[in-house]
């Protein structure tokens, strides 16, 4: 079990002084730096070659090229606490961005510093779809829920936003919660995440197990005094039937506890630039 207040909030050590506090951000617009690390040729030019993603659209294909390339030219100072929204919403914009979707002078549309206002600058979108998932158990509803609002899958670019049991809203009290952008699915089903992950040593005892390493803040992050990283880490395993149906879903990884379906309660918010390319 991650430590609590571990996602958008601060370092391990400051997690008890958390308790019932937001520790996603203050909710307050931000002026974010997305500039020529993250420019539209190079979105254009970061190979997504080799990876299946769900539903995809044009945009959502960019969405997923601009992850990518995030993962190698994140800036230092949002791979800190409190910036897990910082970066989804640099991410989606700079995707808008490459897209012409997003003019250059255009206040950013999804830019926020915390989970809530996140979610909620989709929700209160014309043409968005936002889904307050259940809690992913042995009855089912996960896997109803699913199929009835993702027929085909997730698309690739969708917002997933964890939230604690306790505080469902995601409205910043209770602890920690957590957003990330569904990226690929890979050859055993498994959906995975691309978000500012947490998950360090010192979460886990002061160890690096070998089945957790790839899923984990890098040594080099940390020596540099960077506690976060931008990366993919598995999120659930579906499997479906002969007709392509999800008829299961499987957690993948508890330690990563705001992101995992069966400890938080996940919100998936499709902004609705892509889910007009969703709509035929």
């Amino acid at each position: 079990m991650a430590l609590f207040g571990a996602g958008c909030g601060s370092s391990a050590s400051e997690d008890e002084e958390l308790v019932g506090k937001s520790d996603d951000g203050d909710g307050t617009q931000s002026d974010l730096s997305i500039g020529a690390g993250m420019s539209a040729p190079d979105i254009r030019a970061t190979s997504t070659a080799g990876f299946t993603v769900e539903r995809p659209t044009q945009l959502g294909r960019t969405v997923f090229a601009a992850s990518r390339l995030w993962m190698s030219r994140q800036d230092p100072t949002y791979a800190m606490p409190r910036n897990c929204a910082n970066n989804v919403s640099i991410v989606l914009c700079s995707a808008l961005r490459a897209e012409s979707l997003l003019p250059m002078t255009a206040k950013l549309p999804y830019e926020a510093e915390s989970v809530f206002s996140l979610v909620e600058s989709v929700r209160k979108a014309p043409g968005s779809h936002v889904v307050d998932m259940p809690l992913l158990a042995d009855d089912g509803k996960f896997v109803a829920a699913y199929e009835r609002e993702f027929p085909g899958g997730i698309p690739v670019g969708t917002v997933v936003a964890g939230c604690p049991r306790t505080f469902p809203r995601c409205n910043g009290e209770g602890g920690s919660q957590h957003v990330a952008l569904i990226g690929h699915t890979d050859e055993n089903g498994v959906v995975w995440v691309y978000h500012n992950n947490w998950l360090r040593p010192e979460n886990l005892g002061g160890k690096r197990p070998a089945n957790l390493a790839p899923y984990m803040v890098s040594e080099a992050n940390l020596r540099s005094g960077h506690p976060r990283q931008w990366m993919p880490t598995p999120w659930v395993r579906l499997t479906r039937d002969a007709g392509g149906h999800v008829i299961k879903a499987e957690r993948m990884l508890k330690e990563i506890d705001d992101m995992d379906p069966a400890q938080y309660y996940m919100k998936l918010a499709v902004i609705p630039e892509l889910q007009k390319q969703l709509t035929p």
